[in-house]
């Protein structure tokens, strides 16, 4: 199925047990498309698709290969081809219409998540690989993912969790039980970035929140990141951050352990900023390069000082620079 209007979904699934199985689903290869799919149905299946050609100008509208953000409970995407310009999977993004349609029991197992390297030299939106904005009881395992880089919409990250109440409707937004684990990505600025809490101030009236307020969302917890592969992080040649991992507003009980970054020209390993700090942090065992600053925090020297001022409680050990 190609679909030659580029700012449409391409494929719409609703309702309950709706299944994708061995699909081909392609934006128009000049002019690009919005989203291959819009995921908001429950019980979903999106098995052995072919999708592609999912991208937007810069500057422009977000696009996706998939993306859910209004559904009932069971999305599986599985032995996927996935190529979309500003977040190639995206769960979350827009509100849910209630607190029990926020995007749960997501699987996204053994895919290829990715964009053309060629499109770095091009006026495409690009933001990262996949990105969670809301959603709960979410496991990521298995994938490979190539290509993000800065200077189109982004910093070149790989993967993002970063609540949002997108719209201001939606105060029960938050990124909670998240597994990452076994995964390999290559070819990006940089690896992780957690934002903790929503830290968009409102700017339009007649809504819940007042103007110049923060929107409310509900703190980030039980992240994993576990036994993944970082290859070929390069903040210079992707155009991106040089902070390999960011974590900011305080995510509570998150994990990071056993992996492995193989990169260069990195400014700091692990980088903190914002309130409030982080309880339950564990980064351990993981090998990676050498930095300019290590462990840093905004307005704190490197190492145990940022440690004490952005953890309450947590372990930092076992980590090996090469």
């Amino acid at each position: 199925m190609r679909q030659t209007n580029p700012l449409v979904d391409i494929v719409v699934l609703g309702g309950a047990w709706p299944i994708l199985d061995r699909c081909r689903i392609l934006g128009d290869p000049v002019k690009g498309g919005k989203r291959g799919i819009a995921a908001n149905g429950s019980d979903m299946t999106i098995a052995r698709c072919y999708i592609d050609d999912c991208f937007q100008p810069y500057p422009g509208n977000d696009s996706q290969a998939i993306c859910a953000w209004d559904m009932g409970p069971g999305l599986t995407i599985e032995d996927c081809f996935l190529r979309g310009g500003s977040e190639t999977v995206m769960i979350g993004g827009a509100d849910a219409s209630s607190a029990d349609r926020m995007p749960h029991a997501v699987t996204i197992i053994r895919n290829t998540i990715t964009k053309r390297a060629e499109w770095q030299a091009l006026p495409i939106g690009v933001k990262n690989l996949i990105e969670f904005k809301a959603g709960r009881d979410i496991l990521v395992e298995d994938n490979d993912l190539s290509y993000s880089w800065g200077k189109h919409g982004q910093v070149g990250y790989a993967v993002l969790v970063t609540v949002r109440n997108q719209d201001g409707r939606a105060p029960w937004s938050t990124v909670q039980n998240l597994v990452f684990r076994g995964n390999r990505i290559a070819h990006t600025a940089a690896a992780i970035n957690i934002l903790g809490l929503d830290n968009i101030k409102e700017t339009k009236g007649n809504m819940p929140t007042p103007i110049g307020t923060v929107r409310p969302s509900v703190r980030a917890s039980d992240l994993e990141f576990s036994g993944n592969t970082f290859t070929d992080l390069d903040p210079v040649t992707y155009a991106g951050s040089n902070q390999m991992i960011l974590i900011g507003a305080g995510p509570v009980n998150v994990t990071i352990d056993q992996n492995t970054f193989d990169g260069v020209k990195i400014g700091s390993q692990v980088y903190f900023y914002g309130a409030p700090p982080s309880d339950g942090m564990v980064i351990t065992n993981n090998t990676w390069p050498k930095a300019t600053y290590g462990i840093k925090g905004d307005s704190q020297p490197s190492g145990a000082s940022t440690w004490v001022a952005y953890v309450t409680n947590g372990t930092l050990s076992g980590n090996v620079e090469r």
